[in-house]
């Protein structure tokens, strides 16, 4: 690749975009040599080594450069740009802690003073570069034509500083998120940003109340508030006035009072609240959007039903109601629910059952642990053939262990745990192929404290990819299969504590009553979630990029695609 830049060098160029690719090596010094250059974009390759110091010196005409997303190391000095005064975009989302931006001040590491002298700037991003100091709103001062200002993941304090009288009518993406800025949210904020499509503060420290005047922001799509310690109501302004808004986070703060009763966001599509203070009942008039297709409410202190209007979001794929004080029976609205995939009511005290008209088929993560079913396992169940994770634990279930389980072929965690499940474990729980082997590649199986009898089966070391299983506190007799010593080489968690297991072949004798289990987190916890961020996060990642692919084509947005692969699409791999 070297020897083709420095025949690079030889041309006339006044564009050179080679972004999105897998070059790699050095950048030669030869690229000074293109004085009539005005777009040097390299971002998204593997370019690695130090960025020559003398680069930019006699690039004079510069209008645009991009340099993130690669592997640089050492230092570079903007110092030579300080005489370009076309400068239009500047881009250095680094996220290489092995590249240091030298400034003027040597202790501390601030934004490049450089971008003091530019006043035609209308892209910014220098995410992730450790930069501290005070939050640069100067540079929204000194460039009018501002669209796109992203300093994430950095270490700036201080205050959002912005005056009551600023407006910024250009503006259409500010990401400072992942920083230290503390104080309080601009009160007039929404018409400073008129025309703000993206706000991003989330992961800092911010105080007080949702300012009334983000319901101004009628082109508002996306808005982060999450992760910090702001407090008081949602303001009926913002609910009412952002109808643009497609997804709101305001999860993890401190925010309180009840839901919205009325609400004109018609376009949500994600919506996060976890970890608040909401209380009270779920109303009808809450959400009127046809397009939400996450709905995370979990952590907060709402009570009584879940409304049967639930199925009126006919599009939801992720429903999370958990931790909060919500009982009575699952409702009907939820036959509607054609395309949830994972669902998570535990910590409630719902039952006594699921509704038999519930459609199940594309559920992949599914959580009731801890309310109040009983009976039989819901035979609804048996239609989940997609099922990953069924967590059934710490309920009052009884009964046998259904039949149809082994037609769970998909599933990788099963945890039935703390309930009054009785009679021996079913054969149909161990693959003995072709009639019943479905369930080969079950990860963790978590049968404890039940009222189990008989032997462990010996076709349980026909579950060659488990690696979590608990069958202790229940009433089991006989011996542990010895093939299972041998056979089961990725099992890293065994407990079978509290039957009736020996080295010999015995007959049935008393049995330890059977204990309620303390509530406890073990690693069956960390392999579902793994599972379900393997194939939750990815599926959801792949569609995001469809989405995001729009914002590619405007080179100003191009880092976006950087920025939401690296978020949401983990790079984790499940065995099997």
């Amino acid at each position: 690749m070297r020897n083709n830049m420095c025949s690079l060098c030889k041309l006339n160029l006044e564009e050179l975009d080679l972004s999105i690719n897998e070059f790699e090596g050095s950048l030669p010094a030869c690229l000074n040599n293109l004085t009539s250059l005005r777009l040097l974009d390299l971002s998204g390759n593997d370019f690695r080594g130090t960025i020559p110091p003398s680069l930019f010196s006699n690039l004079k005409s510069l209008e645009y450069i991009s340099l993130s997303y690669n592997h640089f190391e050492g230092s570079i000095y903007f110092g030579s740009l300080f005489n370009h005064s076309r400068l239009e975009v500047f881009e250095l989302s680094s996220n290489n802690k092995y590249l240091k931006v030298e400034t003027e001040n040597p202790t501390c590491q601030v934004v490049p003073s450089f971008l003091l002298s530019q006043h035609d700037l209308r892209v910014v991003d220098l995410s992730y570069n450790h930069m501290t100091g005070d939050v640069p709103t100067w540079l929204l001062d000194n460039n009018t034509k501002l669209e796109y200002l992203s300093f994430e993941s950095n270490s700036f304090t201080g205050v959002l500083d912005l005056g009551s009288s600023s407006k910024h009518s250009h503006m259409v993406l500010l990401d400072f998120s992942s920083n230290c800025i503390h104080g309080e949210l601009p009160p007039f904020i929404g018409s400073i940003f008129p025309r703000l499509e993206v706000l991003n503060l989330s992961g800092n420290a911010l105080q007080g109340n949702i300012p009334s005047s983000m319901g101004d922001m009628e082109w508002l799509g996306s808005l982060d508030l999450s992760n910090n310690n702001l407090s008081g109501q949602l303001p009926e302004h913002m609910m009412m006035g952002c109808i643009s808004l497609e997804v709101l986070k305001l999860s993890n703060n401190s925010l309180h009072g009840t839901l919205p009763t009325k609400s004109n966001l018609t376009r949500l599509s994600s919506l996060s609240l976890e970890n608040n203070d909401f209380w009270g009942e779920i109303s009808r008039g809450f959400l009127n959007s046809s397009f939400l297709r996450l709905l995370d409410v979990s952590s907060n202190s709402l009570m009584g039903q879940i409304p049967d209007l639930i199925g009126d979001f006919s599009a939801l794929e992720t429903l999370i109601l958990s931790r909060n004080y919500l009982d009575g029976a699952v409702p009907t609205g939820f036959c509607k629910l054609n395309e949830l995939r994972f669902l998570d009511l535990s910590h409630n005290k719902i039952g006594p059952t699921l509704p038999l008209c519930a459609n199940l088929t594309n559920m992949k993560f599914l959580h009731l642990e801890s309310n109040e079913l009983t009976g039989p396992i819901p035979h609804v169940l048996a239609e989940a053939t997609s099922l990953v994770t069924l967590n059934l634990r710490d309920n009052k279930l009884s009964s046998l262990i259904p039949p149809w389980i082994s037609l769970l072929s998909k599933l990788r965690v099963l945890l039935l745990k703390g309930n009054q499940l009785e009679d021996s474990i079913p054969l149909h729980l161990c693959p003995i192929p072709p009639e019943i082997g479905n369930l080969s590649g079950i990860h963790t199986l978590n049968l404890s404290y039940n009222q189990l009898t008989g032997s462990i089966p010996q076709t349980f070391s026909n579950l060659k990819e488990i690696e979590s299983l608990d069958l202790s506190h229940n009433r089991l007799i006989g011996q542990i299969p010895p093939q299972m010593v041998v056979e089961l080489n990725f099992l890293t968690v065994f407990t079978v504590a509290h039957n009736n297991l020996s080295e010999r072949s015995c007959t049935p004798t008393s049995a330890p009553p059977a204990v309620k289990p303390p509530i406890s987190e073990n690693k069956e916890n960390s392999s579902w979630e793994t599972i379900f961020l393997w194939s939750f996060g990815g599926s959801y990642g792949v569609a995001f990029l469809g989405i995001v692919a729009f914002l590619y084509l405007n080179s100003y947005y191009r880092e976006l695609l950087f920025y939401f692969i690296g978020e949401h699409v983990p790079f984790l791999r499940l065995r099997g």
